[in-house]
């Protein structure tokens, strides 16, 4: 048994849950900054952020992570799949930022949900069904666009939505990635593996910045130089090994895997 305190400045009861190896993940959301006791974690703004903290079963810290933006951003509620990938869903009072992460049991981003136009949207609850289906329920303020769908809100109150997905990815037609990253199915990564020069090829829209992201989760090389394109960009100064490039598109980011070996 142990009991620790890990944090000051965190606003809201944490959520916690547990994965399939006896780690937990401890959400929550702190306003500005919120200090451990060795390091200091900033939000985006000057507004809240999410705080995500997965420990092992002793309780030792292995990854902190802030997720969210400028706007004001709370967590709502965390589930974890078979491959202890990690669901956040979250709320917030903008027309931007995420309503739902997918973040991979080391600590990345895999991909941001973002609606547009809703002005104000609660993400809610998330769950699997017996067909282990994600099921993500909310309300929302304003008409709400997820891809090609459109949620017309005409009443001045805040509306109730449901979406289903299909395994774990969103599909009303096809996979998560391939609906709510159109530019997934468009990204084109080569050779594989790399020796450090690295040719991207992207389709019928622009990428915003660049990031690369170690195995445990270190953003280790960031581009912001917007693209659409080829472009190439050369890796050689790292080692050997895996890591995952991280696209920022207009409708949120995704996460292509990367390997290096020389």
């Amino acid at each position: 048994m142990w009991a620790k305190n890990y944090c000051n400045n965190v606003w809201k009861t944490p959520n916690i849950v547990s994965d399939h190896e006896g780690n937990l993940i401890i959400s929550a959301h702190f306003h500005e900054y919120v200090t451990f006791d060795d390091f200091t974690l900033y939000s985006d703004g000057p507004a809240s952020d999410v705080l995500l903290i997965k420990i092992d079963a002793l309780g030792n810290i292995l990854w902190t992570k802030v997720v969210g933006d400028f706007t004001t951003n709370y967590n709502s509620h965390v589930i974890i799949n078979n491959e202890n990938e990690i669901y956040l869903s979250g709320d917030l009072s903008s027309s931007l930022g995420m309503i739902m992460t997918k973040i991979a049991p080391t600590g990345e981003t895999i991909w941001e949900l973002n609606p547009t136009e809703s002005q104000n949207r609660n993400g809610g609850d998330l769950a699997f069904d017996y067909s282990g289906n994600l099921i993500h329920t909310g309300v929302l303020n304003g008409d709400f666009i997820v891809g090609d769908f459109i949620f017309d809100d005409n009443h001045p109150s805040w509306e109730p939505f449901i979406l289903k997905f299909k395994g774990q990815s969103l599909d009303l037609s096809t996979s998560l990635d391939e609906l709510l990253m159109p530019e997934y199915d468009k990204i084109s990564i080569s050779p594989v593996p790399s020796s450090g020069q690295l040719q991207l090829q992207v389709e019928d829209f622009t990428v915003q910045h660049l990031q690369l992201f170690s195995s445990s989760g270190q953003m280790i090389w960031q581009d912001q130089e917007a693209f659409n394109g080829t472009k190439t960009i050369d890796l050689s100064f790292l080692n050997n090994g895996f890591y995952f490039l991280q696209f920022k598109t207009k409708n949120g980011m995704v996460a292509k895997k990367i390997m290096l070996a020389k």
